[in-house]
């Protein structure tokens, strides 16, 4: 049995029939914010079965240019060919984009995540970081009444998008929009490829990296790499200093496989994307004797120092 979620503030319920969820909205609007869950589910509420067949863009109007923002993304979208809608919330906006359901990905929150960061940086755009694949992540229902703009959620074309103004479409959202969605483009969205940086286990993941190039360590290094559970300020001394050493993205990911937790390596890789992001930012560095010697991290007086920029 496919359910969803209704949540009308304070209550979160399962919902397992259209005529349920009707009821609520009937009794409810306009009285108090009315979400539904982006995605249904097999059977409970449980993210390992969420049925993923879109992705969900949220353009707040807290965010800067969020209305071009929109614009840009749907233009993209629009320009090749995927398949999407558009909804004016009361105040931002929603992207849904169609995904390819014939795919099967083996971490949709993560391949979500990359997709929408590529995007994002082919766009020149930026959207709430904060929902994206996030699996029971809830939205506004269309037509129910945004009570903080007193205007409505509403389905609204390409064309609308691109034409009107803001203050335009706000006035077309004093009253209730069609009762469906209008979609653009006919290709629903392969996110295969990029669904790659899966955390393996100890039986499948290989490890690249030999023992032998772990010995120009600094030993300050080599003690924070004793901690399965280091934190994150740590791991940023870690990657920083392997990084500049010269090793490589993919050997970095062996090193930090081999001495941190599960939890903590999906972390740092999948979640925090901390490793991804470091290896190709120039502007932090790993910081200098004085400066770990102070935070009490030197553990070797006879230490000459790690000499990476000098």
């Amino acid at each position: 049995m496919l359910i969803s979620e209704l949540f009308i503030n304070p209550r979160r319920d399962v919902v397992y029939k259209q005529s349920t969820f009707d009821y609520f909205i009937d009794v409810f609007n306009g009285k108090t914010h009315i979400y539904e869950s982006v995605y249904y589910f097999e059977d409970e509420i449980d993210i390992n079965k969420a049925i993923v067949d879109k992705i969900y863009l949220d353009f707040d109007i807290g965010e800067n240019n969020f209305f071009e923002n929109t614009k840009k993304v749907a233009q993209y979208l629009y320009d090749k060919n995927i398949k999407f809608y558009i909804r004016f919330s009361g105040r931002g906006f929603h992207i849904f984009i169609m995904l390819d359901h014939q795919k099967k990905l083996k971490n949709p929150k993560m391949a979500i995540k990359q997709y929408v960061n590529h995007l994002h940086k082919v766009t020149n755009t930026t959207s709430d970081p904060v929902i994206v694949g996030d699996l029971t992540r809830l939205v506004r229902i269309p037509n129910t009444i945004n009570i903080k703009s007193h205007k409505y959620c509403i389905a609204i074309t390409y064309d609308m998008l691109m034409n009107h103004s803001y203050k335009e479409i706000c006035e077309l959202a004093t009253h209730p929009g069609p009762c469906y969605d209008y979609y653009n483009g006919c290709k629903n969205l392969d996110i295969s490829k990029w669904d790659k940086h899966q955390v393996k286990n100890n039986m499948e993941y290989k490890v690249n990296t030999k023992t032998t190039l772990l010995n120009n360590i600094p030993p300050c290094i080599k003690k924070m790499m004793e901690d399965p559970k280091l934190g994150w300020r740590n791991r940023t001394f870690v990657i920083t200093c392997l990084r500049d050493l010269g090793y490589t993205r993919d050997e970095i990911e062996s090193i930090l496989f081999k001495f941190l937790t599960k939890e903590k390596f999906e972390h740092c890789i999948l979640e925090d994307k901390q490793l991804e992001y470091l290896v190709d930012c120039e502007n932090i560095l790993f910081p200098s004797c004085k400066t770990l010697k102070e935070d009490g991290l030197c553990v070797d007086e006879t230490c000459n120092g790690h000499g990476l920029y000098y």
